[in-house]
């Protein structure tokens, strides 16, 4: 699980895991954060998404990983309600790839 209680989650940016709290979880210079959520159940990945899109500042790329097929249909619905940019979604091994860059 990528949210623990304490108000963090485990990201990755540049292939190191950290943990990061979801007020610093900037990515403008460091490149996209990822957020695993290929643990989470549907909707709740999405409940868990949009909340850290909220967090982060316009212009800040991040990577959310799933393993639902729904997700991209899902991903794709979050974008085009909250205004987030959806640059790509991609399957990788064992899920999907859905990079937004927050507005």
């Amino acid at each position: 699980m990528p949210w623990t209680n304490e108000g963090t989650y485990v990201a990755t940016t540049g292939g190191q895991p950290e943990a990061t709290t979801r007020q610093d979880a900037s990515a403008s210079d460091a490149g996209p954060v990822t957020i695993d959520l290929l643990d989470v159940p549907s909707p709740i990945t999405l409940l868990r998404a949009n909340a850290a899109l909220g967090r982060l500042r316009p212009g800040d790329k991040v990577m959310f990983l799933t393993r639902d097929p729904r997700s991209v249909m899902e991903f794709e619905a979050l974008a085009g309600k909250t205004g987030h940019t959806l640059i790509e979604q991609v399957e990788i091994s064992g899920g999907y790839g859905h990079l937004f860059q927050c507005r």
